[in-house]
């Protein structure tokens, strides 16, 4: 059906423009369907606000009085007022007011979803209060922390609404391999209200907050995100009781509303997809699927986040991450250096590495032409993304960088294709000799693998005195070098800032975990403390996770298969986790007792653990994780620190603070340290 032959009419609500289709025109049928298309440029917003800069709101405009009142949804209660002035305390600019809601609003919610009332009247009268703390709090999914964030706010005079829209980048979806989003979407309320069935892109709920002369500010409470909008959002409908406009059901909602809640006085709680007459629909089915502009579109979106990171070594730390994950998704492959490729062949990590895969390309090219020019290419590109109606090539791309760099750059798109595979280097036969003016330090970079890659390569040498740097050009299997340095050489290590593509042994960090799921089994130690060891599990599946409960196993019942699966979680030290004494070797750090050492530092304080992380002993590629408290309250109290997704190895408590972390020993084939 065609939107001119359906379509009754469009009303353009607050922040919305909604579109109606009569199908009373038509003789009844068993289904409808609705095709829109729809081509979508989107970027990230990454607000940099200096809050001195603040000036005071137009209490008189109309967008001000709209977004601090009072709704159905949005309802500023006392208790919401309470819990307002509570976060903020003393602050009085607008903008610090709506950084400490968002910060209260994710710590006092614990996620959890259900098909409730999404009213904050309901959230706020079935509070619950943590039996350790004694502090109240809420349950609830990202609907409520939205809320309660703009309800805060607007009780506070800051104009707030709620965004909903669909998240992810997942080009490989569509109608035949896409699952439903959540069970919950079937499930009948007792009074008879249904949910439309979600495929695609995941429905989700986050917030923004406006200042004067400066526009809306993005915040998502439930992530803890502040003034950051991700380009895989895309933004459906802005605010909460959305008025649907003069053909819709008033005083009496006629079966009229959206996921379990009928319409209120004409307004919708949310509006994701559509409103459905959802007491006399059977079934409902909202697909939002899409496909990717050619390389480098999406790359070059990746690639500008990172260009926005505070410092170098949140850079670093990036590329570092990705290839710490090319070298974990590929342990399976016997011959990596030939069939690297087959890691992109499983469609989970299309999501994961495609995309930072190619961002990574952008990086190297810019390595190459130089920051003006690259930002010059950049410029271009976008100009042209921006005003055409049809994707823009790559080879159109390709086109552009040479011409702007001054010489094909053929050479460098064809080896990075992903059939090449990539570089393994290593450092070898290096000797460093005593001259009259210094220290000459000689010795060779190869590359084996594949293909032969043309790439600088930049060296980092240690002395005793500072640390120098140099870079050769690589463009054979061996290629040597020679640097000169006035200080004595103590360690050299090539690409020391990971600005290469390259298959490299990489340590394992505690937020691979992800790079397993959802094959993943929690093993709770029952030997003592089990109280303790089972409710860190099961509160770790529930605040992470969010898997089946099944996957919680008692060190009594583990079988074979269960530590089959690719990622095992111990929770529990060896003297408490019977899983954990008999795999205890594999782990780096070890326990004696109820302490452990690291770094010669003897922790042995009851309020004191460890989280760490090893390779699977019976898989190829999987992983071991311990998280092990030196009491039942020490492990109680990992789950308030969130360290389930540390870029480290290890990490290291005391209490409610991280003391220390760090990272097993990597690939040595890149480092050479010099014999005294």
């Amino acid at each position: 059906m065609t939107e001119s032959t359906i379509l009754k009419s469009g009303f353009q609500s607050p922040g919305n423009k909604i579109l109606y289709w009569d199908f009373g025109k038509y003789p009844v049928k068993p289904s409808y369907r609705i095709d829109i298309q729809a081509r979508l440029l989107s970027y990230e917003v990454n607000t940099l606000v200096d809050p001195s800069c603040i000036i005071p709101y137009d209490t008189t405009s109309a967008e001000y009085k709209l977004y601090t009142r009072s709704g159905h949804t949005v309802h500023i209660t006392p208790k919401v007022q309470e819990l307002a002035a509570e976060a903020i305390g003393n602050e009085l600019n607008p903008y610090c007011k709506a950084q400490k809601i968002c910060s209260f609003v994710h710590e006092k919610i614990r996620y959890y979803q259900g098909m409730q009332d999404r009213s904050l009247d309901w959230l706020l009268s079935h509070p619950a209060v943590d039996e350790r703390s004694g502090k109240e709090y809420f349950t609830g999914a990202c609907t409520e922390y939205a809320a309660l964030f703009a309800a805060m706010c607007r009780s506070e005079g800051i104009p707030a609404r709620c965004v909903y829209g669909r998240i992810g980048w997942a080009p490989y979806l569509n109608a035949e391999n896409s699952t439903m989003f959540s069970y919950l979407d079937t499930v009948v309320t007792e009074d008879g209200f249904a949910g439309a069935q979600h495929h695609g892109l995941g429905p989700h709920m986050w917030a923004e907050f406006y200042l004067q002369d400066i526009g809306w500010i993005p915040v998502d409470p439930n992530a803890g995100s502040f003034g950051l909008l991700h380009n895989y959002k895309v933004i459906m409908s802005k605010g909460r009781d959305v008025f649907l406009g003069p053909d819709v059901p008033l005083g009496d909602n006629n079966g009229f509303g959206y996921q379990w809640v009928p319409i209120v006085d004409g307004r919708v709680d949310g509006l994701l997809s559509a409103v459905y007459n959802i007491k006399q629909i059977s079934e409902a089915r909202s697909n939002v699927y899409h496909t990717s502009d050619p390389f480098p579109a999406d790359a070059l979106m990746d690639y500008k986040r990172y260009l926005l990171a505070d410092d170098n070594e949140s850079l670093m730390r990036n590329r570092r991450e990705f290839l710490c994950n090319i070298d974990y998704c590929s342990r399976n492959i016997p011959d990596r250096d030939v069939d690297f490729s087959k890691i992109f062949d499983d469609p989970i990590w299309i999501r994961s590495l495609q995309y930072n895969y190619d961002a990574f390309i952008c990086h190297m090219l810019n390595k190459i032409i130089g920051v003006e020019k690259f930002n010059r290419l950049l410029s271009e590109y976008e100009g042209l993304l921006e005003n055409s109606p049809a994707p823009i090539q790559t080879n159109r791309f390709i086109q552009m960088a040479g011409s702007i760099y001054g010489d094909s750059l053929d050479w460098f798109f064809n080896q990075w294709e992903k059939i090449n595979g990539l570089p393994h280097l290593k450092v070898d036969e290096v000797v460093s000799e005593k001259t009259d003016i210094g220290w000459s330090i000689k010795g060779s970079l190869s590359q084996s693998g594949k293909s032969i890659f043309s790439m600088p390569v930049e060296f980092s040498v240690e002395t005793e005195k500072d640390q120098e740097f140099f870079t050769i050009w690589c463009s054979g299997r061996t290629t040597d070098f020679e640097f000169l340095t006035m200080n004595k050489p103590m360690v050299l290590h090539a690409d020391p800032n990971h600005d290469l593509l390259k298959l490299q042994r990489m340590p394992l960090q505690l937020s691979q975990i992800w790079n397993s799921y959802p094959d993943i089994t929690l093993v709770y130690g029952t030997i003592s403390e089990s109280e303790a060891n089972k409710t860190a599990a099961e509160r770790f599946n529930n605040e992470y996770l969010g898997l089946s409960p099944e996957i919680i196993t008692p060190d009594t019942s583990i079988t074979d298969n269960d530590l089959d699966a690719e990622c095992v979680v111990l929770f529990g030290r060896p003297e408490t986790n019977k899983i954990s004494k008999c795999f205890e070797e594999i782990f780096p750090i070890a326990f004696n007792g109820n302490s452990f050492i690291c770094n010669e530092i003897n922790y042995k304080k009851p309020s004191q653990g460890l989280a760490q992380i090893a390779e699977h002993p019976l898989r190829s590629k999987g992983l071991f994780i311990q998280y092990a408290g030196l009491s039942a309250a020490a492990m109680l109290q990992f789950g308030d620190l969130y360290l389930y997704d540390a870029p480290n190895s290890f990490v290291i408590y005391n209490g409610d603070k991280e003391i220390t972390s760090g990272d097993w020993g990597g690939d040595n084939d890149l480092l050479w340290k010099f014999e005294e």
